[in-house]
């Protein structure tokens, strides 16, 4: 026999109610463990979503951007191997990166 439980989590939405066909939800709150909370809207999901990804995105650019190099006659090439000298260098570069967050 399985005994019936309550959710630990309610949700309420604060309406304006004009007529009784016409409502306008001005927030939608969430209640979890007897504390409320103010739901987040979804333009600042999307917001914060999009800033984690761009975030993201710098820093794989940024690790990558020490393994590219330039040279006239064959072009971009990347080394991931690093050598002693080149080593260096990349953690010179590293070093700035980490600096400038």
């Amino acid at each position: 026999y399985a005994a019936a439980q309550q959710s630990a989590l309610f949700t309420i939405r604060h309406v304006l109610r004009s007529s009784v066909t016409v409502v306008k939800v001005l927030g939608i709150y969430y209640v979890l463990e007897g504390v409320i909370y103010k739901s987040p809207s979804v333009r600042s999901l999307m917001k914060t979503n999009v800033a984690r990804t761009i975030q993201g995105l710098s820093d794989a650019c940024d690790s990558l951007s020490v393994c590219a190099r330039y040279d006239p006659s064959t072009g971009y090439t990347w080394n991931f191997d690093v050598d002693g000298d080149e080593e260096e260098e990349e953690s010179e570069i590293l070093d700035k990166i980490k600096n400038k967050k």
